[in-house]
């Protein structure tokens, strides 16, 4: 059987069958790194537990951005509303006089 490493990503061959080693420990033969075996449709369901959960957070990130991206411009269009006020004041006032 052919395994692929986790750490240096290296092919190596084992003599065991599958089924004998899940669940077992498993050591690459060019980097020593040992991990526990896992079938390839769990080691995938993880793999796609571990993605969504990272979608998640980056959404929840990415909804932060947005959320103080908009009162950025909530308070940017305030003080241009204040802006355009205190110059129409500056008019009426020099008319005025």
């Amino acid at each position: 059987m052919i395994l692929h490493c986790k750490n240096c990503k290296k092919k190596f061959s084992i003599i065991e069958e599958e089924s004998y080693i899940i669940g077992k420990i498993v050591k690459c033969k060019h980097c020593d790194e040992e991990w526990i075996y896992e079938s390839k449709s769990k080691y995938l369901e993880n793999r796609l537990a571990e993605l969504s959960e990272d979608l998640d957070k980056t959404e929840i990130i990415l909804n932060i951005k947005k959320n103080e991206h908009k009162d950025k411009i909530i308070n940017l269009e305030d003080n241009l509303k204040i802006k355009k006020e205190d110059l129409n004041n500056k008019k009426k006032l020099e008319e005025n006089v």
